[in-house]
Parts: C-alpha cells; sequence; structure tokens
C-alpha cells in the first residue's frame, strides 16, 4: 500500500499521470530566458517612445534662392508639432540657423509651428548643383539637390 496527497492506497487520476514523468526547465535557462524577455521589452519600449518623441515632426526645403552674395532657404513645418531649426549643411559644410539669420512670419526666430515656413539666408553664394539639409534640434531634417 502507498500513500498519496490524494489520501491512502488511492492512486492519481488517470488524466493527471500524463504530468508525473514531466520535469521542469532548469533554474539558469529560466533565468536566461526571463532575462531575454526583459531586455526585449525594454528594446520595444525604448524603440517606442523615441518613435513618439519624434511622431509627426516633419519639414520641407519650399525653395531655395541663389543671389549674387546669399543663399535663401525657405523651410515649411509639414509636421504635426513645433520644430527648432539648428543647421543647415550645404554642400557638407555646416551654417547654424540663428535668431540673426532665420525669420518665421516676420519674427526673428527659429521655431517653426505647424503649417508655417521660414526663411533661412545664408550669407554666401553657390554656384553650379547644390545638396542642402536643414536639421532640427530634435533631429527632423530634409535634404536636396538645387541648382541656381
Amino acid at each position: 500500500m502507498f500513500i498519496t496527497v490524494f489520501g491512502k492506497g488511492r492512486r492519481m487520476p488517470p488524466a493527471l499521470d500524463a504530468f508525473k514523468e514531466k520535469r521542469a526547465i532548469h533554474p539558469v535557462t529560466a533565468a536566461a530566458i526571463i532575462i531575454a524577455m526583459v531586455i526585449g521589452v525594454a528594446g520595444i519600449v525604448y524603440i517606442w517612445m523615441t518613435m513618439e518623441a519624434k511622431a509627426g515632426n516633419a519639414i520641407w526645403i519650399q525653395n531655395v534662392r541663389f543671389a549674387e552674395t546669399e543663399t535663401r532657404i525657405y523651410v515649411q513645418n509639414v509636421g504635426e508639432g513645433t520644430v527648432t531649426l539648428d543647421s543647415v549643411y550645404i554642400n557638407g559644410e555646416k551654417f547654424s540657423i540663428t535668431l540673426a539669420n532665420c525669420t518665421v512670419s516676420y519674427q526673428q526666430t527659429t521655431v517653426v509651428s505647424k503649417g508655417q515656413t521660414a526663411e533661412v539666408t545664408v550669407n554666401r553664394a553657390f554656384h553650379g548643383e547644390t545638396r542642402i539639409k536643414v536639421v532640427c534640434r530634435d533631429g527632423t531634417s530634409n535634404e536636396g539637390e538645387y541648382k541656381p
């Protein structure tokens, strides 16, 4: 006669016989799986939060006017949020966008609200095909090839 959790002399129900030979995974394997799951979830949350912070921000270079002594770049905020213009790269050369060379609705500012267009003036003339890239503080950018 034997003693089980089901009482003296009683056998395990047939439905539970299948679990009698099952073994659990090793504790080290379990810990590795849990750590991998936590890292995976953290990565997904990081990507989601990064995308959420930039969601909706977009700019577009509407026009470029080449003059004898300067280049004017017209940048429109075509996204959902407000952007702050930071710099413009012309043929790889960086030019800072400041209050002195950026105008939005007749105001000296680098902050461009949804739908507004900024006029950025670079005090240098360029000739031939010119690559222009405008970058915002949050990393939003737009670039293209332009000819005088």
